[in-house]
């Protein structure tokens, strides 16, 4: 079945019910809910209307019909509806944070100076309100006051996580605006939210997208138990703390790695892209047939891409990053191959990539690292023989010490077993992006390599840096040098 039957249908139902029950006001928040689902977005004010209309004293309804008539750009038409919800739930933090940010938005600063006080008076440690008051002040000129909202900002951003400030991002762009939105409209009601499917490589998905997740969840009080993660090759462990035990779904559960890499090679024909960086209409059709909610809200990837797009094309400032990811250190996941690895080995990754191709040299370096290793004690050689995407694994070299994993992998476990091998491997080396970043995670030192200068981006080496940090955990990034020079520097190293 299609998306857009999918969404006549509930469309029809919800026209259904409110015909049937008109004074219902659940049947016009239901009605309006398939109807933002479906983008009609007159519609959906329409039938928010009708629920204010029968429940003008729900501020939730206020809030919603707000939030619907600024995506249409009635934006003093929703500040009454705000101003509205204010009055009803006077002690009630987000309906004054709304009509703060929303009169910010609109340059209203004067009213908004009054609104940001309340919030600040309702919970004078909220990070959000200091900030938007020192910002107030430091334009009117009174830099002492605008100094005391500022510290109490950065004492309550710096007290939310030990590993890491964060903040909830001050939107500076409309694409950035738009994404918090939405993501309030989430935090706003208690429906089911599926975060996916995830569809990319590897790299993008540890260094940004689950560390955006943690930021969304953290900063609008998403529970976990609404989270339903969506990715594939057992990446569950990934997002412990995101989303609940059993709230996540592998891809490959139900589509094999061939039907995965056709769906991406169909998706690079159709959009020129790779990374799966835009919502697609078979996403929709791949989370029905995975039994998903389909009520549910969608956090989908593109969000994130959106999101960090100006900083990877280096319009945005590195900050942007910081105030939207947080970075949490994982825990070992458990496999049967754990029983089977020695006490104390180094695991290596070699895959190859636009930044290390396949080419002879780059294979002779791989092989003469890899046994000098060998040479100094036991190599688990993380080699797969999963073909869901256009990376291909060095293969390992001969050696007594040398032990290959292939034969404790499936496609539908690879990344479990890579992450059980990896968090417990006293260093790791391999290829620089994608796996590099996941011993970072387990607080285990990554040595990393390319060869292609021209493919390796500044932007990624930055935040896999910033993560190296967050966990005090060593990462070496380095271009694969002449043979003779290298060796004799990573000799005396790992002697």
């Amino acid at each position: 079945m299609s998306t857009d039957h999918v969404e006549d249908d509930a469309v029809s139902q919800a026209r259904a019910a409110v015909a049937d029950s008109p004074d219902n006001p659940s049947c016009w928040k239901r009605l309006a809910e398939v109807l933002e689902a479906a983008q009609d977005g007159e519609g959906c004010v329409a039938a928010l209307k009708r629920l204010v209309a029968l429940s003008p004293g729900s501020a939730p309804a206020h809030e919603r019909l707000s939030g619907q008539l600024v995506a249409l750009g009635h934006v003093d038409e929703a500040l009454g509806h705000l101003r509205q919800a204010v009055q009803i739930e006077p002690d009630r933090m987000k309906p004054w944070k709304r009509l703060g940010r929303l009169l910010d938005q609109v340059g209203k600063t004067d009213e908004s100076e009054a609104i940001w006080l309340r919030v600040i008076e309702l919970e004078p440690s909220d990070a959000e309100g200091n900030k938007r008051l020192a910002d107030i002040r430091y334009r009117d000129g009174k830099v002492e006051e605008a100094a005391a909202h500022r510290g109490a900002a950065l004492a309550e951003m710096a007290k939310r996580t030990k590993t890491q400030k964060s903040g909830r991002i001050a939107p500076a762009s409309d694409v950035a605006r738009e994404i918090c939105a939405q993501l309030q409209v989430m935090a706003d009601d208690d429906r089911p939210i599926v975060a996916g499917p995830w569809q990319s490589e590897i790299g993008h998905e540890l260094l940004y997208w689950i560390p955006f997740l943690r930021w969304a969840t953290r900063e609008f009080g998403l529970d976990p138990s609404r989270v339903h993660v969506v990715s594939r090759g057992g990446a569950g462990s990934w997002y412990e703390g995101i989303s609940a035990e059993g709230n996540y779904t592998d891809i490959f559960g139900r589509f094999t790695p061939e039907d995965f890499a056709a769906r991406a090679d169909d998706r690079y024909r159709a959009t020129g892209m790779r990374k799966a960086a835009r919502a697609h209409p078979d996403d929709q059709a791949m989370l029905e047939h995975l039994g998903l909610p389909s009520d549910a809200h969608l956090l989908h990837p593109e969000m994130m891409f959106q999101m960090f797009r100006p900083y990877w094309k280096g319009i945005g400032s590195f900050d942007l990053f910081l105030r939207s990811t947080a970075f949490e250190p994982m825990q070992p996941p458990q496999h049967p191959i754990v029983a089977s690895l020695p006490p104390s080995f180094v695991a290596v990754k070699f895959y190859a990539r636009e930044s290390l191709p396949l080419s002879p040299d780059n294979v002779a370096f791989v092989r003469r690292l890899t046994l000098e290793l060998a040479n100094a004690g036991p190599v688990v050689f993380m080699d797969t023989d999963v073909k869901a995407d256009e990376h291909e694994d060095f293969l390992p070299p001969e050696h007594p010490n040398v032990i290959s994993i292939r034969q404790w992998l499936s496609a539908g476990d690879n990344l479990l077993v890579q992450s059980a091998v990896a968090s417990r491997a006293s260093r790791m080396y391999g290829t620089y992006g994608g796996m590099a970043y996941l011993p970072l995670y387990y607080r285990v030192p990554m040595f990393s390599f390319f060869s292609e200068e021209g493919h390796f981006l500044r932007t990624h080496g930055q935040a896999a840096f910033h993560l190296s940090g967050q966990m005090d955990t060593r990462l070496s990034i380095a271009e694969v040098a002449p043979l003779a020079d290298l060796f004799e520097r990573l000799v005396a190293r790992i002697g």
